[in-house]
């Protein structure tokens, strides 16, 4: 599997299935936040607290997100009705 770094996600040539980007491309923690419409800030939280369940890959001292692990990340919550979100544990 040949690794690229997305510069684009946006490019015509970089589309898969149902438009996303093919699973190897690697977006920045930066990017991918964007992708999620939240702050870089959350996401390193997310990060860091290991809370969202959200897989990153390292490499060197940079920090990335497989388009694969945010595509399933997505799709975990992904709801047709508000009956069908899990309720909350009132602890």
């Amino acid at each position: 599997m040949s690794i690229q770094l997305d510069q684009s996600h946006k490019s015509q040539s970089s589309e898969g299935r149902r438009g996303h980007p093919p699973p190897d491309l690697i977006y920045s923690a930066k990017q991918a936040a964007e992708l999620l419409g939240v702050s870089a800030k959350t996401s390193a939280n997310w990060r860091c607290s290991g809370s969202s369940g959200l897989k990153f890959v390292k490499i060197g001292s940079r920090v990335g997100y497989l388009s694969v692990e945010i595509e399933e990340f997505l799709d975990c919550r992904a709801f047709g009705s508000t009956s069908e979100y899990p309720a909350r544990s009132r602890s």
